[in-house]
């Protein structure tokens, strides 16, 4: 048994739902919900085994997002710093999807794309249009 590392996640509150920070005990529930059919349609790039989300998790989105956040911290320029979050429901805790901001090639800079999925359970609740209204308004905030 180790001594258990206290991290503080990086969290922002939405009303029902929050925003977080990917963890490791995250990935599961990405591979869940990224192989549901109305989700592969349009983000057919998160399709993955288990074992892939996994790495890719663990080695790429937690770094990239802990450098997106550092950036944040030192700078105004996020440069191509990538951040991707989860979105949960505030009373269980439940990882019912995602959201990720970037660069994207097609777009001129400095402007940045915005994506989200959300578990096909979730839709037609209101989370997406909360998320999508919180999201945006953090965004144009962190612009000024």
């Amino acid at each position: 048994m180790g001594e258990e590392k206290l991290t503080t996640l990086f969290r922002i509150d939405c009303g029902k739902i929050y925003l977080q920070e990917f963890t490791v005990e995250d990935a599961e529930s990405i591979y869940n919900i990224s192989n549901q059919p109305e989700i592969e349609k349009f983000l057919p790039d998160w399709k993955s085994t288990k074992e892939q989300r996994i790495n890719w998790v663990v080695n790429y989105e937690i770094p990239e997002n802990k450098a997106f956040l550092h950036a944040v911290r030192i700078t105004t320029n996020i440069d191509d710093h990538i951040l991707k979050l989860g979105i949960c429901k505030k009373t269980t805790n439940e990882f019912i999807g995602w959201c990720c901001t970037g660069i994207k090639d097609e777009l001129p800079a400095p402007n940045r794309e915005i994506m989200y999925a959300v578990s096909s359970e979730y839709h037609n609740n209101g989370y997406q249009r909360k998320r999508q209204k919180d999201w945006l308004t953090i965004c144009s905030k962190k612009r000024k």
